[in-house]
Formats: structure tokens, C-alpha cells, sequence
């Protein structure tokens, strides 16, 4: 429903019209992996080929402005809409593909990466999940209690899975994937298998030497609404520390996750007693410029189509509208 309407109104010409009023609302855009390569983990996180998110920025770039990190305290209103551009999670491709393609373009961004999952060379619970599904080579089976069908395919099913391993209070994500290859008798990746989808720590320092800016993502990229305040605390102050021993200074913290139950108000406090002073979270609504806290910073997912990303930037208000009609009626 949402991308006939993006599109119908794309193709009409009308959201033209956005370009004669200022626009007043912050957009902070985030990604995840840009990469034309198969993945034997979580493809649902590999959202754009290389020559289509060059063709994105370089559309977005002549209908908006691109801005840094340090720009965030100091945006004016009105004028082009301001965009920043966030990547998550420390994948190998935010070093090979997506920083060429920003430096040949002059945009700047943040890279968000978690230091426990680079130390250890471990990939996150969804991308196991997805792992062990796709090589599983039945056609049902049954776990904790539920049957799954691979019917329709392996990606519905290790969506369900990895919504359903982050569920569980307190986190026993690590537990639940052991026990979900146990059940499909698969083995896990190896660590060789999947360090090599991770960024390392000598091509992170290229990222900031190139000028781009890196910030926290918690230390092992736990829900951080599943820990205890004293644990989030330590979670958050170790990603912090530890990019410090690596030779980084951030200043950017990005909740794992980010939707609004996976953080709490006590959880922004301890990012800012760690040393944080920039703190996003991710609702998918735009903020307006006028009332940023810089503290409390809402991204929005990567958009799939120029259409989408026309609606965005043109009539942000009524993306905000559709964005809270989808989070309490799913349908859209």
C-alpha cells in the first residue's frame, strides 16, 4: 500500500511542489549492508546493490544536503532538507563497497560497530539463524513447541525465528541458537566463515582516517531492554572503552536495535555517563530540526525505491503519519 502511493505520487510530478516550501525535519537514513554478493547468513540485511545506492545518493544529493556528524548541533531550517547517512553493524562491505562509493560522491557518515563481535569474530543471532535455515534441507520442522514450514522459502521462516530469539527476557539469544542447530542437525558457521563478512579493526581505522566518523553500537550488540541497568551500563561503557583502546574517540552511540522497547530513559542516561554525546535510536519517524535532542536522534530505515524516498523527503509529515498507522496496525 505504502509504495503504490510513494510511486503514484512520484510518477504524478505533484511532490515537486515540496521544493518551494523549507523544510524543517532532520533525516538521519540507515543502512546496513550495500553488496551485489550472495550471502549464506541474513540477506534481508543486504538492502541495495552498489550501482543502485550510488543512484539513490547521487538523486538524493540533488534534492538535498548531506551532513556530518559535527554539523548535527548547528542545522538551519529551511532550504534543502538535511540528510545523514548511518551504517550499522561492522560489515566487511562498509569498508570495500560503501566507502568508495561515499568518497567518490564527497558524503560524509557515521559507521556504528560493535567492538565484541570484531574482537571475537562472531556474527549476531540473526545471521546464525538465517545460516542454519538455509542449510537446512528438509522441508518442516518442529522447535520449542512450533512447527516451521519451509514451503514458501527460507527467509520467512529465519525471520520468525530471530524475531522470535530477541523475545525472551533476560537474553538467552546464544542459548536459542545452539539449540536451534542441535534441532536441525546443522552445523554452526565457523568463525572463518563468518569473519569474513566483518569488518576489521585496520580497515575501521581506514574508515576514520578517510574522514568518516565511528561511533558505539553497544560491546555485543545485546537488546539492551533485556539486561539490567547495571548490565546496560557495563555493555554500554565497555563499547565505549574499547573503541578508546582501539585509538577512536566517539562521540555517537547508536542503540542496538533501536525500536522503542528495546532502550529505556535510564538506558540514554548511561550513553551519556559513558562519554557519549549523540544518541540515536531508531523509530522510523523524521524529527523536525526545531525540536532535536541531539540525546534522542530518530532514524529511519533505508528506502528501496526513488518513489520512497521522494515521499520521505517531500512530506515527511505524513511519512511520520503512515510510519505510527504501521506500528499500531501493521498492515502497510
Amino acid at each position: 500500500m505504502l509504495h503504490a502511493l510513494a510511486k503514484c505520487l512520484h510518477h504524478s510530478g505533484i511532490l515537486r511542489l515540496s521544493r518551494f516550501w523549507p523544510n524543517r525535519h532532520f533525516f538521519v537514513l540507515n543502512f546496513h549492508r550495500v553488496t551485489d554478493a550472495p550471502s549464506s547468513f541474513h540477506d534481508g540485511l543486504i538492502e541495495v546493490s552498489p550501482r543502485d545506492f550510488q543512484a539513490h545518493l547521487e538523486w538524493i544529493g540533488r534534492r538535498a544536503e548531506f551532513v556530518s556528524e559535527c554539523q548535527v548541533r548547528n542545522l538551519a531550517r529551511g532550504g534543502k532538507p538535511k540528510i545523514l547517512l548511518t551504517f550499522d553493524d561492522g560489515y566487511h562491505d562498509s569498508h570495500d563497497v560503501i566507502m568508495p562509493i561515499l568518497e567518490r560522491l564527497g558524503i560524509p557518515g557515521i559507521f556504528f560497530v560493535t567492538p565484541g563481535m570484531l574482537d571475537n569474530r562472531i556474527l549476531g543471532p540473526w545471521d546464525r539463524i538465517a545460516f542454519l535455515v538455509k542449510k537446512f534441507t528438509g522441508k518442516s520442522f518442529r522447535f520449542r513447541g512450533r512447527e516451521f514450514s519451509l514451503a514458501q522459502g527460507a527467509r520467512s521462516v529465519y525471520l520468525a525465528l530471530g524475531q522470535w530469539s530477541l523475545s525472551g527476557l533476560p537474553d538467552r539469544s546464544e542459548e536459542f541458537v545452539s539449540e536451534l542447530a542441535t534441532t536441525l542437525g546443522v552445523e554452526l558457521p565457523t568463525v572463518k566463515q563468518m569473519s569474513a563478512e566483518l569488518l576489521t579493526w585496520d580497515q575501521v581505522r581506514r574508515l576514520r582516517d578517510r574522514g568518516f566518523r565511528i561511533g558505539g553500537h553497544g560491546f555485543s550488540h545485546h537488546m539492551l531492554s533485556t539486561l539490567t541497568l547495571d548490565q546496560q551500563a557495563e555493555e554500554i561503557f565497555q563499547s565505549k572503552a574499547r573503541l578508546n583502546q582501539e585509538g577512536f574517540k566517539p562521540v555517537s552511540f547508536a542503540f542496538p536495535f533501536g525500536s522503542p522497547e528495546t532502550y529505556s530513559w535510564e538506558t540514554r542516561e548511561a550513553a551519556l555517563a559513558a562519554g557519549f554525546e549523540y544518541v540515536f535510536s531508531f523509530s522510523g519517524i523524521v524529527p523536525t530540526i526545531r525540536r532535536l535532542d541531539p540525546t534522542h536522534i530518530d532514524r529511519v530505515a533505508f528506502k528501496s525505491s526513488l518513489a520512497k524516498y521522494n515521499l520521505l523527503l517531500s512530506l515527511p509529515r505524513a511519512h511520520n503519519l503512515l510510519q505510527r498507522i504501521r506500528d499500531r496496525r501493521g498492515y502497510l
